[in-house]
């Protein structure tokens, strides 16, 4: 088990650092600031969002048979948050960076961009990689984390040097796709392993409704003519957004209001049940 463990914090550390050692050596030091403040941004925002930490408990005391039931229902409520997080983010990325950052750090902006897809990744991935700590299989999410490390390394060599061809700014786009790509591949190896070795199946199948609702959300407040800027402006675009993928939501009924109940009941009622047991 320890050696699986550090094993994996070794190659997390690679995973997650090697984007911004790779733009320090081939592009100045300020593009490493701009690449490594949008990063953050996104890693800020994906560890808020991520509820890997109240489902961990629940998936190292069930037993095998509600292990596919937990975990879908935890995908379930990630993908109705971080999905509408990505577009709105997107939406917002230019008042994020000048309001936060100032008007300095706009080349963040479209590595920013790329990066909050990154949001549904992270959601989904620490709660599959939690899945198998709980159960004492670190070394799957380990062996998952290695190989996407070197993708990455890859990747972004490649993509890095050909992209400061064109424009030295271009690095950070290449370093962009290259993680978010390489992350995206841990993910699915991840999905392919939970099947394997634990047999339970994901259901993708919950994904569109929260996507289609995103989408609309998304191409909505384009065409709105929300005219007012700074803090004020982003609070009523916010507000806006989730007022939208809420309706659309209820519309294509992507979530009932028994089906909020029931998730809510399933974790409480295992919370619950779990505090007698050790009363």
């Amino acid at each position: 088990y320890i050696t699986y463990f550090s094993l994996g914090s070794l190659s997390i550390v690679i995973f997650n650092y090697i984007d911004l050692f790779l733009i320090g050596y081939f592009l100045p030091s300020e593009f490493v600031g701009y690449y490594a403040t949008a990063l953050s941004i996104i890693t800020g925002i994906g560890t808020m969002l991520s509820i890997q930490f109240i489902f961990f408990p629940i998936f190292a005391e069930i037993n095998k048979n509600q292990l596919e039931k937990f975990l879908n229902l935890a995908i379930r409520v990630t993908n109705l948050v971080n999905i509408p997080a990505i577009f709105g983010l997107v939406v917002l990325r230019n008042q994020v960076v000048i309001l936060f950052l100032g008007y300095d750090y706009l080349p963040t902006v479209i590595p920013l961009t790329i990066l909050s897809f990154l949001l549904l990744e992270i959601g989904i991935s620490s709660l599959l990689s939690s899945l198998f700590y709980a159960r004492d299989l670190p070394k799957y999410p380990a062996r998952t984390i290695a190989i996407s490390s070197a993708i990455s390394i890859v990747l972004n060599i490649t993509l890095i040097t050909l992209l400061i061809k064109i424009k030295p700014a271009y690095g950070l786009i290449g370093a962009a796709i290259a993680t978010t790509t390489s992350k995206y591949i841990n993910l699915i190896l991840l999905a392919i392993y939970t099947k394997r070795y634990l047999n339970v199946q994901l259901h993708i199948n919950k994904f569109y409704k929260p996507l289609i609702a995103s989408l609309i959300m998304f191409a909505t407040l384009y065409l709105l003519p929300i005219k007012v800027e700074g803090y004020l402006g982003a609070i009523i675009t916010v507000i806006t957004g989730g007022m939208i993928y809420s309706v659309v939501m209820f519309i294509t009924k992507g979530i009932t209001l028994s089906e909020a109940n029931q998730i809510k009941e399933s974790i409480m009622g295992f919370i619950s049940k779990n505090e007698k047991g050790t009363q």
